[in-house]
């Protein structure tokens, strides 16, 4: 399992059964993928068994899927120091946020951003 489906496996187990569209603006938020690389990793874990969705049909537009897990995924998130590079770490915090209900993502992009414009302006000064 990749790290967007494990994060959305965390969302899905955490805050509950949610529709594609509401799961993508949650993980934009935390990561910023796409809302295209989300749908394309539910349908991968739907294929899987690990999701599966219920039709909710709505008068003149598409129907809506809301979005349930079939497994478990684990609640505990191990972060191994040795492996924090910027997408492993983003993906580690943002499951820590939705586990723990905090914000450490927000944080680490903020300190992530100031370092690279930090290093940036020694570069091109």
């Amino acid at each position: 399992m990749n790290n967007l489906q494990q994060l959305i496996m965390v969302a899905l187990d955490t805050k509950g059964d949610m529709s594609g569209y509401d799961l993508c603006k949650l993980l934009k938020a935390k990561t910023n993928n796409s809302h295209q690389q989300v749908y394309r990793e539910l349908a991968k874990l739907n294929d899987a068994g690990y999701v599966s969705y219920t039709d909710i049909p709505q008068s003149g537009k598409p129907d809506i899927k809301l979005y349930h897990s079939n497994a478990f995924a684990p609640t505990k998130v191990v972060i191994l120091p040795t492996d924090f590079s910027k997408t492993n770490g983003m993906y580690s915090l943002a499951q820590a946020d939705l586990v723990n209900g905090t914000d450490l993502c927000s944080e680490y992009l903020k300190e992530a951003k100031a370092l690279e414009e930090k290093y940036l302006n020694k570069i091109n000064p």
